[in-house]
């Protein structure tokens, strides 16, 4: 028996057909969910400081691997009284907020509590991140 002797299959091999069938059904999927529309997206852009424009004014918390809590150069107690001591700085002198920073081996909930407490007392939090390799 000869190959051209064989009878024809039962199923069609589907495999060369594999890269049309995914086009179509791209197609067909695009043109159901409407991709044909715009969707307006409102982001928010960077706010850059003008030249010469005065820097914001900000007390620094600083959290040391070793459990150490500073404000600006000085020593706390502990975190939270770091965050007092911030607190009662920025209400005296105006401050524009105070600037968490933190070494990478402590713990996330010592930043998330003083920022919680920051922000409960109505002051502007922002971290600093340092990616140390």
């Amino acid at each position: 028996m000869t190959k051209f002797d064989a009878k024809p299959l039962s199923t069609p091999n589907l495999a060369p057909m594999i890269g049309v069938l995914l086009a179509v059904f791209t197609v067909v999927a695009t043109g159901s969910v409407g991709l044909d529309k715009a969707l307006a997206l409102d982001i928010p852009g960077c706010h850059l400081m003008a030249p010469g424009a005065p820097t914001p004014r900000t007390i620094q918390i600083t959290f040391q691997r070793d459990g150490q809590a500073y404000v600006g150069a000085s020593r706390a107690a502990s975190a939270a009284a770091a965050v007092a001591v911030a607190v009662r700085e920025a209400r005296t002198h105006g401050l524009d907020g105070v600037v968490l920073r933190a070494d990478p081996d402590v713990r996330y909930d010592v930043v998330a509590t003083a920022a919680g407490r920051l922000d409960d007392a109505g002051i502007k939090v922002s971290l600093i991140s340092e990616d140390l390799y």
